[in-house]
């Protein structure tokens, strides 16, 4: 029979510890610092609770963790999942001495029962009541500062972007949208400050560290991540890791070709300020007409499908102002016969006053 409390190396079947304490254990193998934790598996409970003989077997087990206080956290089969991350809605208890372990770990168990986790299945359209959860009980950590990050903006949906949320002490206020804490924006790649206060929670060093965590956990998850972490001092601590379930844009395609932007003939049409609404519907408009401007003409599907980002990318939107890529337009161009003698019709259409240099021209190429 397999013990009730499974150690946080060895707590990597989702069906027999959840999602959560699996996900942790996994990052646990992968070399993160992750505090100490172990795990009750959701079948040691009963309606009264866990019985004397595992009470006191967990409270021997503490020790082990660290001198507490200790964190009891659920872990459910279906939690921080891809679709459904069940965010906040089991019970999570801090800051309890060893001998309230045993009654928090049931509290969070039965949480499972509430009307909140009824209420969210149902409006994600899960279908039974929730699982009632495995329980991480876990060594908490003095908290200098906390908070969420992730590898993607949720909001936005780009990709190049790690955006960082971080409050002073404990993490849970901000979790739990008590607080809004401060909001750090980094370029993906370099983890260059994009934006955030000039004097916040967070020094330069810790984003250096936060940005090297989140590459990492993206890099080792193979997916945009929405991760937990603390700091105690200067040492950082990963408390969690989960796909980010909302949608996001598609990854970037590197380009290394010059652009070059004009908006002599599109000012008529979108003269001043352009909204973001009004640039998304044109630039909607410009791929799908272009595609199937070329495609009368004899481009073969498949061509245009493997360029698929010249015809997204016919326009641009800088400081709310459109303007035409006019290298897209050229791409788009050169996948026509005689190409090298009807650009300059091109030109005059679209009232560019000076054409593209010969050798530029003959430098570009479509797939």
């Amino acid at each position: 029979m397999s013990s009730p409390l499974v150690s946080m190396e060895e707590a990597l079947s989702v069906e027999r510890v959840g999602g959560k304490a699996a996900s942790l254990a996994f990052l646990v193998n992968e070399g993160f610092d992750v505090p100490p934790f172990l795990v009750v598996t959701p079948d040691s409970f009963s309606a009264n609770g866990l019985s004397a003989t595992l009470s006191k077997q967990l409270l021997l087990r503490l020790p082990a963790l660290g001198p507490g206080p200790y964190a009891a956290r659920s872990s459910a089969l279906e939690e921080d999942g891809a679709d459904q991350s069940h965010a906040g809605q089991f019970l999570s208890l801090l800051c309890l001495s060893a001998q309230q372990v045993p009654a928090a770990c049931f509290k969070v168990w039965n949480s499972a029962n509430s009307k909140s986790v009824a209420e969210y299945r149902a409006s994600h359209g899960l279908e039974g009541e929730g699982n009632a959860p495995a329980v991480i009980v876990q060594q908490m950590v003095d908290a200098r500062c906390a908070g969420v990050a992730f590898s993607a903006d949720p909001v936005s949906g780009r990709r190049d972007r790690f955006v960082i949320s971080a409050i002073k002490g404990l993490g849970e206020a901000l979790v739990g949208g008590e607080e809004d804490g401060e909001t750090y924006q980094l370029e993906a790649e370099s983890g260059t400050l994009v934006e955030g206060p000039a004097e916040g929670v967070l020094s330069a060093d810790d984003l250096t560290k936060l940005h090297e965590l989140i590459k990492r956990v993206q890099g080792v998850c193979g997916a945009a991540q929405d991760i937990e972490w603390v700091f105690e001092g200067t040492r950082l601590f990963l408390l969690q890791a989960r796909p980010v379930t909302t949608q996001l844009r598609p990854a970037p395609i590197a380009d290394e070709h010059l652009m070059l932007f004009d908006n002599s003939n599109i000012v008529e049409s979108y003269p001043g300020q352009v909204s973001p609404l009004t640039y998304s519907f044109a630039q909607y408009a410009y791929s799908r007409v272009y595609r199937a401007f070329v495609a009368l003409l004899g481009v073969h599907p498949r061509r245009i499908q493997a360029n698929s980002a010249v015809f997204d990318n016919m326009l641009t939107r800088i400081d709310t102002r459109v303007y035409y890529n006019l290298v897209n337009w050229y791409r788009a161009l050169a996948m026509l016969p005689g190409f090298g003698l009807n650009s300059s019709y091109m030109e005059t259409m679209m009232g560019v006053s000076q054409p593209l240099p010969q050798e530029f021209l003959r430098s570009i190429k479509v797939e």
